[in-house]
């Protein structure tokens, strides 16, 4: 018949380190980390050195002319002018034929009856 068990004997003492293991494989790369709070504002610096302003530059070269605007509207008719040297409903013309002894003459403009009465001055 076996006897009973004795009394737990006292703790021992720790060893010495053992040697370091190998390095063992690389994990994966771990989720990119959130944004840091924004930090507060720094101090105000110091106000800029004043500088005197540069005088005003040269004349430039001129630019090239624009393209042509377009037409504006017609304006309102203007006062009628004093009549000229014939005076009344007279005009002077010119012929386009130079060379038939006819050269210049008067044109009468009978405004009643929108009728045209030519009178030709004959140069000798």
């Amino acid at each position: 018949m076996p006897g009973n068990p004795g009394p737990y004997g006292p703790q021992g003492i720790a060893g010495s380190p053992g040697p370091q293991g190998s390095t063992g494989p690389r994990g994966d790369k771990g989720d990119a980390g959130k944004p840091g709070k924004q930090g507060p504002l720094g101090p105000k610096g110091p106000p800029g050195a004043l500088v005197l302003k540069g005088g005003t530059g040269p004349v430039g070269p001129r630019g090239a002319k624009g393209d042509a605007g377009d037409k504006g509207s017609q304006g309102p008719p203007g006062l009628q002018g004093s009549p000229g040297t014939l005076g009344g409903n007279w005009k002077q013309c010119v012929f386009t034929n130079l060379n038939d002894g006819k050269d210049t003459g008067l044109i009468k403009v009978n405004v009643k009856t929108s009728l045209i009465i030519a009178q030709v001055g004959i140069v000798t």
